[in-house]
């Protein structure tokens, strides 16, 4: 049977959304994920998909960084217009896989059809990511450079630790997007990040020029050294909403 996007439900949910919103500054406000990802209280809407992340392990620089950054969002004025991810989730987006909500032609593997069950996309891409091992190093170290605040969420933008870094990884999706057979306009260009919250109600210009200034303290005062985050191997993974991921399997590497 046919694949229905969940369009009305999305509307529905957005409707809601707005008329719970305050306004903002005497112009109409767009809060992306709400509708999508989350309501307007910051509950987790049903999202399911795959993708192709590395999970922060406990105790390691990156998790430690984040858990300071997410204490921070917690006590910041605009802790209320944010649903903050649980620490537990926290991971870098090597490559994105599908999602019930971008069923397009750009955001799917070519080689199936749009209204493939999200089941069938992940058995497709596990037989794909597992016919041969990938190049990639152990640990990939990233440098962690800003945090970003915008209308859709909260994010530590990092890149890699230095320039052979960086190639490995855009190499390693690269050599993801080929077998997937996914080709988004956006690939080349994709930042990598960590993602800390979404964005669930319009934030106030001060309360945000005032958080982001902190945290950018916070950034500042770290020594070089820990601006290093190295990370494990990428995971494929399954999700049901952006609280949880379940890892299927490492991709394979090279000896």
């Amino acid at each position: 049977m046919a694949y229905t996007a969940p369009t009305t439900r999305r509307l529905v949910l957005s409707a809601i959304a707005g008329s719970l919103l305050p306004a903002c500054s005497g112009r109409a406000a767009t809060i992306p994920e709400v509708g999508r990802k989350f309501d307007a209280s910051g509950t987790a809407l049903p999202f399911h998909g795959n993708t192709i992340i590395i999970p922060l392990d406990h105790g390691s620089a990156a998790a430690t960084l984040m858990a300071t950054l997410h204490d921070a969002l917690a006590d910041s004025p605009i802790a209320r217009q944010l649903a903050l991810l649980p620490v537990s989730s926290f991971h870098m987006t090597v490559f994105e896989g599908v999602n019930d909500h971008d069923r397009t032609p750009q955001n799917w593997p070519a080689a199936l059809p749009i209204d493939a069950p999200i089941a069938t996309v992940t058995q497709y891409a596990a037989r794909a990511l597992t016919a041969t091992p990938f190049d990639y190093p152990q640990p990939i170290v990233m440098r962690a450079r800003d945090l970003s605040i915008t209308d859709r969420g909260v994010r530590l933008n990092v890149t890699g630790f230095d320039d052979t870094q960086e190639s490995a990884i855009r190499h390693l999706r690269d050599e993801i997007a080929a077998r997937l057979a996914i080709h988004r306009p956006s690939h080349v260009r994709y930042g990598f990040h960590m993602s800390l919250a979404y964005t669930i109600a319009p934030l106030d210009p001060d309360a945000r020029a005032r958080t982001q200034a902190r945290i950018d303290a916070l950034l500042a005062e770290m020594p070089t050294e820990r601006r290093a985050l190295p990370l494990g191997a990428p995971r494929f993974c399954t999700y049901d909403d952006m609280l949880a991921f379940t890892p299927l399997f490492p991709l394979p590497r090279q000896s």
